[in-house]
């Protein structure tokens, strides 16, 4: 991220993983100094109810790094 300079970074999310590996890879990333998520998969492939509940989750964690 750093040798990106002043372009912003995002990054985008890949095969379908558990709630936990995404999380964690949310983390990272944003400890990371990502500017923005990307993800299909990871949410389109989850019932309605879970991926509310994990969008919700990676909200509040990316609210944690303003």
């Amino acid at each position: 991220v750093n040798s990106a300079g002043r372009t912003g970074v995002l990054i985008s999310g890949g095969s379908k993983i558990s709630d936990e590996d995404l999380l964690r890879k949310v983390k990272i990333s944003l400890e990371a100094g990502v500017d923005g998520l990307i993800f299909g998969r990871n949410m389109w492939q989850r019932p309605y109810d879970e991926a509310l509940r994990m969008t919700k989750e990676i909200m509040a964690l990316m609210k944690s790094f303003d």
